[in-house]
Order: structure tokens, then C-alpha cells, then sequence
């Protein structure tokens, strides 16, 4: 008995991944690398507060450990499942059917359009991803609630409080930050800091004195578009030295409708700029996933035996995971 009928079932993996990625400002930023796995899991080993991927080898085989032996306190990470599914029904069609053959095609440009509604979703919602992990360590999953990276791998949070005072000056509490991070970033060659605030915060750095005087000095502020690309128009930027301040405050609607703003009014997050950590993307949850690869996303079309609907099904099988835990600083408002 077969037990997919080609004739209702169609694979639109290829079709959707032709769609153009649309990044929004975490994703652009380059923080996280991508990576495919054919599991549903990755391990990983904490070592001096960083995050690293094992990646065990059979044995008798000619391979080797790239580091010296030692024991390992390895934490099992599942890799969630976001699907998202539609249905395209017979007053849906209303307005673009045609008669006869052109049906079939009206179907056909229906499910394109849909697609596209479905990746622009899986683009918001890897910015989502990205925006918990950075915002407070957070991973987000479907099933498994939210998961602490803190308290699941017992690094100690890295928090620091800022003196706005116009008393205290900023450039030491900042130097002070940076150099510790230069001290612990070990991915690579840095490209300075960005530092995403949240409303207050962004407020209380712009009307601190020095910021005042540097702007006599300079004579006007240098918003970083350029640097940043077209996904920073929307956000208002501020150059401090080899700080990128980006006002952060965006909301994101979760599945049931919640709201969720990942980064508080007076919280703010010091990042150096280069690699943080990796976004694996694991198979497809359906029998053809069975020993295959990941991919970026997945896609499908099923139609209704009985000619009643389409339904578009959709998924991303997405782990964001920032393995620089170590080298990030949470900052508050000194009271």
C-alpha cells in the first residue's frame, strides 16, 4: 500500500527556499553562524564559560581529538520544531479563479503566496530566536518550555550597573567593560562592541554630560545606516567610540497572542562584535526526515481528497545557541 499519494502530496521544500531571506537587525548582524545537523539534538560541553559543540568520532577509526582528554559535563540541547500551517479553501479562491485549466493554476499561485507569508514569518521568528538568547540567555522552544542558559550550564551572569550621574564620567565604566570582554572573546578578531538598549537606558546615556559635550565637539551625531545596512533605518543608532548603540525595543507577538519584549525599558546588553554562537538547523519531522539533513526551512502542500482545500505546511528547525555566553555583559541603571 503506498502510504504518500503523489498525486496530494507535493514537496515544496525547494520552492520556498527560493524565496529571498529577509533579515531583520539581530539576524544581519552576523552573530550567529549557520550550521546543518541531521539530529534532533546537539550536545554541548561548558569550558571557561563558553559553549562548546562535541563532536564524538566511531571507534577504530583513523580520527582525532583536537584537544588533549579530559572528562566532560555535557548537556543535551533539543533543537525545536516551528511549523506553521494554512489552508487555502474554495472562498479563498474567489476573485483570482478562472474556468477549467486555469483552476490548477490559480491553486498553484495561491500556495506561492502563501509561502511567501510563511517565510516572512520564520524570518521573524528566528529574529525572535536571536533576540531571547542575546536579551537574557533565554532559548526558546515549543515543547519544552523556556530553557535558562545560566542555570542549565552554571555560568555565572555577567551584570554591571552604569553610573549616569553627571558626576561619574562613562568612558571609564565602559573601558572597564570592554577590556574584560577583550579578555574573554577568544572567536576571532574583534570589531568593537555594539550595545542594544532598551528605551530608558538609550535615554539616560544620551543626556549624560559627555555625550553633551561630545556633540559640541563633533557637532552633530553620526547615526551608523551606512554601517549597519537598510534593517537600521527603523531603529535609532549612536556612535560612542568603538561602541554601537542601538535603541532596542522591539515586541514580538508570540503564537497564542502574548506579547513579548525580549530587552527591558532600563536593561541594556554589551555585546562585542564578531561571532557569539552558532543556529543549527536540524531535518524535517516527517518520515522523509529520517536520516536526512537539515535545511533552513522546510515546506509542503497536501490537497484534500475530497477536493475541499489545500493545506500548506510549513516548518523551521531552528536552534540558536550563544556559545560566547561568558563574554556578554548585562548592564542596569545605578540607582
Amino acid at each position: 500500500m503506498t502510504i504518500v499519494n503523489n498525486t496530494q502530496y507535493v514537496d515544496r521544500t525547494d520552492a520556498i527556499s527560493r524565496i529571498p531571506f529577509k533579515p531583520n537587525l539581530l539576524t544581519s548582524l552576523g552573530f550567529f553562524k549557520e550550521e546543518t545537523v541531521n539530529s534532533d539534538s546537539v550536545t554541548f560541553d561548558e569550558r571557561n564559560n563558553k559553549l562548546v559543540v562535541l563532536d564524538d568520532h566511531l571507534r577504530n577509526v583513523d580520527a582525532k581529538n583536537g584537544i588533549d582528554v579530559k572528562s566532560y559535563n555535557t548537556h543535551l540541547l533539543p533543537v525545536p520544531h516551528y511549523p506553521v500551517e494554512t489552508a487555502i479553501t474554495v472562498k479563498s479562491l474567489k476573485g483570482i479563479r478562472n474556468f477549467d485549466t486555469d483552476v490548477e493554476q490559480a491553486i498553484e499561485n495561491a500556495v506561492a503566496e502563501d509561502l511567501e507569508k510563511h517565510t516572512e514569518s520564520h524570518d521573524n521568528h528566528l529574529e525572535y530566536l536571536q533576540a531571547k538568547m542575546i536579551c537574557d540567555g533565554t532559548l526558546v522552544t515549543t515543547n519544552y518550555g523556556e530553557i535558562n542558559m545560566f542555570t542549565e550550564f552554571g555560568i555565572t551572569k555577567k551584570t554591571a550597573e552604569i553610573d549616569f550621574s553627571d558626576e561619574e564620567a562613562l568612558e571609564p565604566q565602559f573601558r572597564a567593560l570592554t577590556n574584560t570582554i577583550k579578555k574573554s572573546y577568544t572567536n576571532g578578531r574583534l570589531h568593537g562592541y555594539v550595545l542594544l538598549c532598551g528605551a530608558d537606558f538609550f535615554s539616560a546615556f544620551v543626556k549624560h554630560a559627555d555625550i553633551k559635550d561630545g556633540f559640541v565637539v563633533a557637532g552633530q551625531n553620526s547615526p551608523l545606516r551606512n554601517e549597519l545596512g537598510e534593517v537600521a533605518n527603523g531603529y535609532v543608532t549612536f556612535q560612542y567610540g568603538n561602541i554601537v548603540l542601538v535603541q532596542y525595543d522591539d515586541v514580538f507577538t508570540k503564537s497564542n497572542g502574548d506579547s513579548d519584549q525580549p530587552l527591558a525599558d532600563d536593561g541594556a546588553v554589551l555585546l562585542p562584535r564578531g561571532l557569539l554562537g552558532s543556529t543549527f538547523f536540524a531535518p524535517v519531522s516527517k518520515l522523509a526526515g529520517v536520516g536526512a539533513s537539515g535545511a533552513k526551512r522546510f515546506a509542503s502542500s497536501y490537497r484534500d481528497p475530497k477536493d475541499r482545500f489545500v493545506e500548506v505546511e510549513s516548518e523551521q528547525n531552528t536552534l540558536v545557541v550563544l556559545q560566547e555566553i561568558g563574554s556578554v555583559y548585562y548592564l542596569t541603571i545605578a540607582e
